[in-house]
């Protein structure tokens, strides 16, 4: 079973199996002058269980789970292995290089065995992945054991090692064909995608919302493993302009200075370790003046689908749960967050539905159809800067650093964004992937 992402759980499976303390077993012994009353040292506990508990759900990000993933598996191929020795005894350099020979073992293991993500399985792992999954994975151990597993007196292989690696991966440029879901799959996919039932709304909102937001696959709901995160997903809340908390903030078309209805949903991408800020992405109401009661009649609104939901479910929630939540599905589990892989299915049924080939159509489908469909409105240039002040993709240009964000603009390609229509290259020549462009991303 792999180990879960937090932080005691883990801990739990990690001490199990590699002999090492937790971080709340590693506290050195308190040296007292004279003998401390109970209330002195029950507060002193307190504080030190507050700052082990800290550091034991510090680092929760998707590269750590994915490394306890590959230490899971290492371990079931090579169940009798010892996988570290404990440092500080006579031979210590011994044991040091012992640890540095596993970090080696599990970084060949994790070459040779090949990804196993869903679309990609058994695909190279490139160096510089296997490098972050073994340094993220050696520096958490050494942490919970609160001193370093591997001595940089021994470890002189590694650097040899991943530059070889490196040599042997794929060539730069190249990536795995990803092709979007486009705009013309969601209108050609709309009068077949099954969205009458409480789970196919939810369904089709969630494709939509990837859509239009831009968002990946784990932001609409979370990530394949792990729970989920009230503070950076999308919640049942409305947000506060005091904290900067919350998902939801509905306008008024006197709050737009338009004839339209709209809602701010506030984002936080989840790359990187530390949580980032909410980031605002404008979405207006496809018609002008009141929206109309009951379910949506039009299926490529994305603000009358988010409104009907809110509307009429608002009330079964607490403001922290999921808002793209499955219901219960009869098992006594309750609702479900939605997952990456769930809406890699629901990306691979609306192109399906359209009529193509979705054999190479991911979770981030959405997401790269969106950004295709602004490019096609705007063109390249316009269309870079819109998605860059809608908080997803980032380059370092002056232009974009100083320019500052129209609501007009924003409203507007929230709306017609679905109106694209142009084919782009990948569907048109089967089997070939355009090459990846180097840029930072949000």
């Amino acid at each position: 079973m792999l180990p879960g992402r937090g932080g005691l759980p883990r801990e739990a499976w990690l001490r199990a199996g590699l002999g090492i303390p937790s971080v709340a077993d590693s506290r050195p012994a308190d040296v007292w002058e004279g003998q401390p009353s109970l209330s002195e040292a029950a507060a002193l506990d307190a504080l030190a269980l507050s700052a082990a508990t800290r550091v034991s759900t510090a680092n929760v990000g998707s590269r750590l789970g994915t490394a306890l993933g590959w230490l899971a598996r290492f371990r079931a191929a090579f169940p009798h292995r010892v996988f570290l020795r404990a440092r500080g005894e006579a031979d210590d350099m011994s044991a040091a290089a012992y640890n540095a020979q596993s970090f080696a073992l599990l970084a060949e293991f994790i070459r040779a065995h090949g990804s196993v993500r869903v679309g990609a399985r058994g695909a190279c792992v490139g160096a510089d992945a296997v490098d972050g999954y073994v340094s993220s994975l050696r520096a958490h151990l050494s942490v919970i054991a609160n001193h370093r597993l591997v001595s940089r007196d021994v470890d002189t292989r590694r650097p040899l090692q991943f530059k070889q690696m490196r040599r042997e991966d794929p060539v730069r440029g190249s990536r795995r064909r990803r092709t979007g879901v486009r705009a013309r799959h969601f209108r050609e996919a709309a009068p077949r995608f099954e969205r009458s039932s409480r789970r196919g709304g939810l369904r089709w909102t969630a494709a939509l919302a990837a859509h239009s937001l831009l968002l990946r696959g784990a932001e609409v709901g979370h990530g394949d493993s792990g729970d989920f995160d009230p503070l950076t997903g999308l919640t049942w809340s409305e947000h506060s302009q005091v904290n900067r908390t919350g998902t939801f903030e509905w306008l008024s078309p006197t709050d737009t200075h338009s004839a339209f209805h709209a809602v701010v949903v506030w984002v936080v991408p989840v790359k990187g370790g530390v949580r980032a800020a909410r980031h605002p992405i404008l979405v207006r109401a496809r018609q002008p003046g009141e929206p109309a009661e009951g379910p949506p009649a039009d299926p490529l609104c994305l603000y009358s689908h988010l409104r009907w939901r809110w509307l009429s479910e608002r009330r079964l929630h607490q403001a922290s749960d999921p808002f793209f939540a499955f219901p219960d599905d009869g098992s006594g589990r309750g609702e479900q967050v939605l997952r990456t892989r769930d809406m890699h299915t629901i990306a691979v049924e609306i192109v399906t539905l359209a009529g193509e080939d979705a054999s190479d159509t991911s979770a981030h489908g959405p997401r790269i159809g969106a950004a295709t469909d602004i490019r096609d409105i705007l063109g390249v240039e316009a269309g870079r800067a819109v998605i860059t002040d809608r908080g997803r993709w980032a380059d370092l240009d002056l232009n974009f650093i100083y320019q500052r964000v129209t609501v007009r603009e924003q409203l507007h390609i929230s709306a017609e964004m679905l109106q694209a229509d142009s084919l782009d290259l990948e569907f048109l020549f089967r089997g070939w992937a355009q090459p990846a462009r180097r840029g930072r991303r949000g």
